[in-house]
């Protein structure tokens, strides 16, 4: 074992979970504002919150409702809402999500949404320094993949013409 080996492959994780906590945070903030803008305009957004009912599942409203009731009803229902909640309400909605979150070409909508079971577990990685694990760089590869293809998709469903 080389002198310093050890120490810079230490460092290099470090950054490498630097990196992809920045891409995470990003694709999650992405993915919230994009499925909840849809749901909102595809269900419709008044007081009496069609978007939340229509399209989210009870089981993920339950559970929100009880957090935004644990912090004494400081900040949005949708604010309480987990990412891995996100892939539950795309797949229970897929219509509406299909041309825009589905990655690769074949299966279905579980094996299409698959993408986002990961990124939970990448983000469980970098949120949890405590279990000093690290993200490999294949994994910080596939996260800039997931980046690119996202925001390729949203923009091509942003200059598509409406129906």
């Amino acid at each position: 074992e080389p002198p310093g080996l050890m120490e810079d492959l230490k460092l290099q994780e470090a950054r490498t979970n630097d990196e992809a906590f920045r891409l995470i945070t990003q694709l999650e903030q992405i993915l919230h504002k994009f499925i909840i803008d849809s749901l909102k305009l595809e269900y419709g957004d008044d007081e009496s919150d069609p978007w939340w009912y229509q399209g989210v599942q009870e089981q993920i409203r339950k559970k929100a409702t009880m957090r935004l009731e644990e912090d004494q009803g400081k900040g949005k229902k949708e604010q309480y809402l987990d990412l891995i909640d996100f892939r539950t309400i795309v797949v229970n909605n897929w219509s509406l999500f299909q041309d825009s979150l589905a990655f690769g070409k074949s299966g279905n909508k579980e094996v299409k949404t698959a993408w986002m079971q990961r990124l939970n577990d990448m983000r469980k990685i970098v949120m949890h320094p405590a279990k000093q694990q690290a993200i490999t760089f294949e994994q910080l590869a596939q996260l800039l993949e997931y980046q690119e293809t996202l925001t390729q998709n949203l923009e091509a469903k942003e200059s598509a013409p409406s129906e």
